[in-house]
């Protein structure tokens, strides 16, 4: 990413999307994440996302590949986490927006 982040930020983050059980700053990940599952590249990308502490943030789709607990477990950390932010959350499965304030488009 280019920019100095402290090592207790990154631990913090990986604590919010659910990745702290697995990954410690010294996990290596094969070429291609070969050895991740594709909700820890979920996970993963979104951790990516949460280090850059955007004003705006569009989860399209952020949680399709995790399992529904562990999804609504990392979906209430960033409403915390980033209550002053803008945070646009795109989902084909509306009992997943229950807690968020909800535009439905069809």
């Amino acid at each position: 990413m280019g920019e100095n982040i402290d090592k207790e930020t990154i631990k913090k983050i990986l604590n919010k999307c659910g990745l702290n059980s697995k990954f410690d700053l010294n996990y290596k990940i094969n070429k291609k994440g070969s050895n991740l599952s594709g909700g820890e590249r979920q996970r993963i990308s979104l951790a990516r996302a949460l280090l850059k502490n955007p004003d705006v943030i569009i989860l399209d789709e952020a949680t399709a590949n995790i399992d529904t607990i562990t999804a609504k477990k990392i979906e209430t950390k960033i409403q915390k986490k980033f209550k002053n932010k803008i945070i646009f959350k795109i989902s084909h499965n509306m009992k997943n927006t229950k807690k968020w304030k909800t535009i439905k488009i069809q």
